[in-house]
């Protein structure tokens, strides 16, 4: 077959599993394409993304006059024999490409190729090391790029690591750099600088530059075939965990220490979206610290940028070369249905291909096949609450060294709305429209003073059109003794301002809601800031403050506003508490902040979703929506998970149908068959035994 004769195609979104052949980690000598994709195939994988240029020194795995041949390859063309199997097997082959390490060849013989911290060091990894986009090694992985596409019939390529992995100052950038600002490249941090904020957004353009070269050159040889590049640990820092208890990799300089992950590649998934036909993101849960259900909360993420277009979540785990097999079952389990259930697709490393992680691959196989069964593939998710992300303010909080602010809240705030089982989805804050928030009643913005003037008018129309914001830390903030005129968009939304505190030394505070005699008092920890409410708006609830670190607030001090609602018409309302709800959630594990959670939650005046869940808090739902119109409900369980590999089975599980949703009687069938509904006076119930890591059942009329 030849190359004009392929037409590029990729699996439709919600019925790809994906894996990555990392032929770096295999013997070449022995290796068999051919065993490789049978075995893979059987385990339901239908996209292969085959090693072409890889990490261990930018070598080929099939004969490049671009780049130095992987030392065994000899006369063999793996990338040939791949796609034949793909062909063959009516599979997609997708091309990948690493750009950013480089062998001895290139940084050895040209050293000025190569990045450079602002000591002059390189980053290497093993024989390689990071090779700067601006220099003439650039040009040569977009020429590897456009010999892939105009030799092989590949139906997309994956373009990996286009990144800064150091500062970069090498000698390219600091041309280049001076021929577009007239500035010299910093060499230190300073926030309050413009030059440093103009140097920031210069590295993110001039990575989305090197990744528009090697996009167009594969569109000039190969139209029509799909084209992404890699987007790096969303929603986490270069400290990776959520108190920075994870060692800090060698990768990351120390000027660059506690940047949020993206601004240090500097990648913006929601900038260079606009130029990819699949997006997906790296999550190393286990290398980022992160939570279980973190991967499904990225994949919400994408999904909601992705408008349409897969949205890969891949999925990786420290344990080279076998990335699976390290993996208890039941977690991979639970975190493929959970990325499916939010939108998302898996994607998985295969290291030391041909050998590794049978185990792991059997799970994928099985349960991909059962959710298909039972869910179907074109199945959309469905949403009544969104929870806003703003990569812009975690690069900014995060540069600070303040990843508990923004992430922790964020992150804090996420946990608290899966845990009330609101069916939701992540919104991106930063390239939100009116269309994003279709079909909410509710989005959720944590520290909303990192709210940009678009987002606000976005956020503003949603609430005058009828919607909820609850908002959550800090918001309009004034100089102490400043006065809050209410000019300001989010002022104007909230009807409530802050003072910056006076007095940061730790102290016992409390949040007093309700009236005298009926008031229930919430440990919130912290100093909470002052603030004011003006015309329009209402305190439901008062914070309270003691004056040392064991001190609890005097009763007779009335405190600062803490929970502040204002209405607007017709039906909009803002409830806004000022303290970090979702850092007691994620970072304290306060008590009782779920209940604190679900009085905001009241306050917001929710109209019923099409199904309520009542279970543990370690279940999580999402509703899927099929083409035929038939709900389906996806019940996830990580009970007991993250703390020995199994999952404990909760019962107690019921579902609510109210019956302004469901007039008449509806059916319901779970895995096992048909489920027994129950009449109530306001609509319908199911009750469900027990749920493990995870069930589905199916609601129509």
């Amino acid at each position: 077959m030849s190359i004009e004769d392929a037409t590029p195609r990729l699996p439709a979104p919600g019925s790809i599993v994906a894996a990555t052949l990392e032929l770096a980690q295999a013997d070449i000598a022995t290796f068999s394409m051919r065993e490789e994709f049978a075995r893979l195939s059987a385990s339901g994988v239908n996209l292969f993304v085959v090693f072409a240029v890889g990490y261990l020194g930018g070598e080929s795995y099939y004969p490049s006059k671009v780049c130095p041949p992987h030392p065994h390859l000899g006369s063999q063309d793996l990338l040939a024999q791949a796609v034949e199997c793909g062909r063959e097997d009516g599979n997609s082959v997708v091309a990948y490409v690493n750009s950013l390490f480089g062998g001895q060849d290139a940084w050895g013989a040209n050293p000025e190729w190569a990045q450079r911290r602002p000591d002059g060091s390189m980053l290497a990894m093993g024989g390689a090391r990071a090779m700067c986009p601006n220099s003439p090694y650039g040009d040569r992985i977009v020429a590897a790029v456009e010999e892939i596409g105009s030799t092989y019939a590949i139906d997309g390529l994956y373009f990996d690591e286009p990144s800064f992995q150091s500062w970069c100052s090498c000698t390219n950038c600091e041309s280049a750099f001076r021929a577009d600002t007239g500035q010299r490249i910093p060499l230190s941090a300073n926030w309050e600088a413009p030059q440093w904020d103009a140097f920031l957004q210069w590295r993110i353009n001039r990575v989305q530059s090197f990744i528009e070269r090697a996009r167009l050159a594969l569109e000039r040889v190969r139209p029509g075939a799909a084209f992404w590049s890699q987007q790096a640990f969303p929603m986490t820092s270069t400290e990776m965990g959520a108190t920075g208890s994870t060692p800090i990799s060698e990768r990351v300089p120390p000027q660059a220490q506690g940047w949020s992950r993206t601004l240090f590649y500097g990648q913006s998934v929601e900038l260079q979206a606009r130029n990819q036909d699949v997006l997906s993101a790296e999550v190393w849960r286990r290398f980022a610290d992160r939570p279980v259900w973190w991967p499904g909360l990225v994949a919400s993420y994408l999904h909601g940028i992705a408008a349409g277009r897969p949205a890969l979540a891949f999925v990786e785990y420290p344990g080279f070369p076998w990335a699976l097999v390290t993996i208890p079952p039941q977690e991979l389990e639970f975190v493929l249905v959970d990325v499916r259930g939010s939108g998302g697709d898996p994607w998985f490393p295969d290291y030391a291909p041909g050998s590794s992680d049978p185990r792991g691959w059997e799970v994928v196989g099985e349960v991909s096949r059962r959710l298909s069964d039972s869910v179907g593939t074109s199945a959309s998710p469905e949403a009544t609450v969104g929870v806003g992300y703003s990569a812009a303010e975690a690069n900014r909080s995060s540069a600070r060294g303040a990843e508990g602010g923004y992430l922790q809240e964020f992150l804090g705030v996420a946990q608290l709305v899966r845990e009330a089982h609101l069916p939701a989805r992540c919104v991106a804050l930063d390239s939100m429209t009116g269309e994003s928030l279709a079909g909410l009643q509710l989005v959720v913005v944590a520290h909303p003073r990192a709210l940009s003037p678009q987002a606000l008018e976005v956020l503003a129309d949603f609430v005058h059109s009828g919607g909820v914001l609850l908002l959550t830390g800090e918001g309009c903030a004034h100089g102490q003794g400043e006065s809050c005129s209410g000019n300001d968009p989010l002022t104007e939304l909230s009807r409530v301002a802050s003072h910056a505190a006076e007095d940061s030394a730790p102290g016992s505070s409390y949040l007093r809601w309700g009236a005298e005699g009926s008031e229930q008092l919430f440990a919130v920890s912290g100093v909470m800031p002052d603030a004011e409410v003006l015309e329009g708006g209402r305190a439901v609830a008062w914070s309270q403050t003691g004056f040392g670190l064991f001190e609890q607030p005097e009763a007779a001090n009335a405190g600062s506003p803490g929970v502040v609602l204002a209405d607007h018409s017709p039906g909009g309302r803002v409830v806004h508490a000022l303290c970090e709800v979702g850092r007691l959630r994620y970072a304290m594990a306060a008590p009782r902040v779920q209940e604190l959670f679900s009085r905001l939650i009241a306050e917001c005046r929710l109209v019923r979703p099409p199904v309520e869940v009542q279970a543990p808090l370690s279940v999580g739902v999402h509703l899927l929506r099929s083409e035929e119109g038939v709900l389906h409900v996806v019940l996830v369980n990580h009970s007991g998970l993250e703390d020995s590999g199994e999952v404990l089975r909760v019962g107690s599980v019921r579902l609510v149908l109210p019956a302004e949703h469901w007039p008449s009687r509806p059916t319901v069938a779970g895995l096992e068959g048909p489920c027994e509904v129950v009449a109530e006076p306001d609509g319908w119930a199911v009750a469900v035994e027990s749920v493990g890591v995870w069930t589905a059942l199916s609601i129509r009329v």
